[in-house]
């Protein structure tokens, strides 16, 4: 697992870019990635159809945050919710990542009830 600062991946393989596309519409979300058939992968696990990216993103908006498991990088798992701005736009996410053999289920749950303590913590300075 490396940080690349300034770099920039694919929504669509990452627990943040998840996240984000979660607070937008099914239609919103379906007309950034209009005209491409594939979506970006950056390995064998990544969501590369609108269908199934729309299928996880409801999955997102239910449990309140978004996972990625091996979907950006092998190995390695994330967990990210969404921090809200002013009108309650999506403004950042605040994310995790570990070794996916440390990223068990629990691990998870616990990680992402903080994160959202916390993007809610910032959202009431924004």
């Amino acid at each position: 697992m490396a940080s690349r600062t300034g770099s920039a991946l694919a929504a669509n393989c990452t627990a943040s870019g998840k996240a984000l596309l979660a607070e937008l519409s099914d239609a919103e979300v379906t007309a950034i990635f209009a005209g491409q058939d594939t979506l970006s992968a950056l390995t064998g696990q990544s969501i590369t159809s609108c269908a199934r990216l729309l299928a996880e993103l409801h999955t997102v908006r239910a449990q309140g945050c978004a996972v990625n498991v091996e979907e950006s990088e092998d190995g390695v798992a994330s967990v990210a919710v969404a921090v809200r701005g002013s009108r309650r736009a999506p403004a950042a996410a605040l994310a995790v990542s570990g070794p996916v053999s440390r990223m068990t289920g629990q691990a998870v749950e616990k990680i992402a009830a903080e994160l959202r303590v916390r993007a809610a913590e910032l959202e009431s300075l924004i």
